[in-house]
């Protein structure tokens, strides 16, 4: 057992600027229809946003959007003022229970909480066989545990 469960994770110290050299970009149209969902456009909050690839142009949708260094369980934000709180690609990462109890708390009402993560490649057969057989099989044992959310 982890003698310290809010640590944060070292798996990305190093290597930042290749990581986000790589990272895809997402879709217009999911931030078009996240952002439709949302009663309000006041206070947008990026949790675990890494290099930015979706804080960036919610920014452009926002009157703001947070980018604070802190802990999942401990986001800087007023009681009750987020109206849309994110995770893309990094939910996996927290401690859930902690943070689903911080969202409670800075999540304003008719707000929208999303957990987002990418999806897999559709490749034509007989290629899909051998991809799929090594990702679900020949990669999970050198994954982190809390990949198995993704």
């Amino acid at each position: 057992m982890d003698k310290h469960p809010h640590k944060p994770k070292s798996h990305f110290k190093t290597g930042g600027d290749a990581y986000a050299d790589h990272r895809p970009f997402y879709p217009a149209r999911l931030i078009s229809d996240h952002v439709s969902l949302t009663s309000s456009q006041d206070l947008c909050v990026d949790v675990g946003c890494g290099t930015g690839q979706l804080s960036v142009p919610m920014a452009d949708q926002f009157s703001k959007v947070t980018h604070h260094t802190a802990p999942a369980h401990r986001i800087p934000a007023k009681n009750a003022s987020g109206d849309l709180i994110f995770a893309a690609q990094a939910a996996h990462w927290f401690d859930l229970g902690t943070f689903y109890t911080e969202v409670r708390r800075i999540v304003a009402p008719r707000a929208i909480i999303a957990a987002i993560s990418y999806g897999l490649l559709h490749i034509d057969a007989p290629v899909s066989e051998r991809f799929n057989a090594f990702y679900w099989d020949g990669l999970p044992p050198h994954w982190p545990a809390e990949r198995r959310h993704v």
